[in-house]
């Protein structure tokens, strides 16, 4: 079973390569799907997080940056795709809002020009919020009515660890469907990334200067993601059976391949991080080698001591 099928035929560092694969999956789940609107929103979201857009400082978050918004949005698309191929019925305009609430779920952590302390990393706990007003206020005017705009934030809000899906006002039951979908889209691409362990200690940082004090240093966010793991589970539980059967169903008919290549990957994952765990008391993170991430975290913060 091959986990790599994440990624198979997609240079996510092309952020167009990305988009042309969910317009092709758009294309699978009905070939006259109206993307213009979605296009539109992720090629000013692709703008925006470069710093090409005026107004807007680029993205300086390590974790949370566009690479991430893209692998939430693709999954999204697939899980979609699957769901459709599942029989169940999506209205393709609330598709097309789901999948620009994806690429703008954490926009919120990008700085206006005007704001250079820190990074945007210092907005963790009001990111949400913040990408709701941004996307209110610069896609607004691309063609969405009130309450499509409404359904936006509800399914953003929907990807806020804090918040009870029950407690969010989804405007009908396949919205809120959607919103699941969003947030198993969100939590399972970064957990599934084949770096994430080592991504972990970028989202280390990040907390510290975000004033989260839940996490004293890199080895204690690598320990305690073994209780995330499972704390994620009961958040996910009531749609994990479906989710599954979705993703499974799209890799079925996409690559004729009857797996979870995200399951696959996050099974992996957990395996490695209780082996490391189990063989460094002290320091688990000296055996995380994957994308020079380690070596980027040192350059970065040498200057910054931490308890081991």
């Amino acid at each position: 079973m091959d986990s790599q099928q994440i990624y198979n035929y997609i240079r996510f560092e092309e952020p167009e390569s990305v988009l042309k694969e969910i317009l092709a999956i758009l294309q699978r789940i009905s070939p006259d799907f109206a993307t213009e609107n979605f296009t539109a929103d992720y090629r000013v979201a692709d703008r925006l997080y470069k710093g090409e857009f005026p107004g807007y400082r680029a993205c300086n978050t390590d974790y949370h940056n566009f690479s991430h918004a893209m692998h939430t949005c693709l999954a999204s698309a697939r899980f979609i795709h699957g769901a459709i191929l599942e029989g169940i019925m999506l209205p393709q305009r609330d598709i097309s809002l789901t999948l620009s609430a994806a690429i703008y779920h954490d926009s919120g952590y990008l700085q206006e020009e005007g704001d250079s302390v820190g990074t945007g990393a210092k907005y963790t706990l009001q990111h949400i919020a913040r990408g709701i007003r941004l996307f209110r206020g610069l896609r607004g005017n691309n063609g969405y009515s009130p309450a499509e705009l409404d359904a936006v934030e509800a399914l953003i809000n929907g990807t806020d660890l804090a918040q009870n899906y029950e407690d969010i006002p989804y405007p009908r039951p396949s919205m809120e469907l959607l919103g699941r979908l969003l947030d198993t889209a969100d939590l399972t691409a970064q957990m599934a990334d084949r770096a994430y362990l080592e991504r972990l200690l970028l989202l280390f940082y990040e907390f510290q200067e975000a004033g989260i004090v839940a996490y004293v240093s890199e080895a204690d966010i690598l320990r305690k993601t073994v209780d995330f793991y499972a704390m994620i589970d009961r958040r996910l539980a009531g749609s994990a059976e479906l989710c599954d059967r979705c993703m499974r169903s799209h890799f079925r008919h996409s690559a004729d391949l009857d797996i979870n290549p995200y399951q696959e990957s996050i099974k992996r994952q957990k395996i490695y991080l209780q082996t490391i765990l189990a063989q460094a008391e002290s320091e688990p993170q000296t055996f995380l080698r994957r994308q020079g991430i380690v070596e980027h975290v040192r350059r970065k913060y040498e200057s910054s001591p931490e308890e081991a």
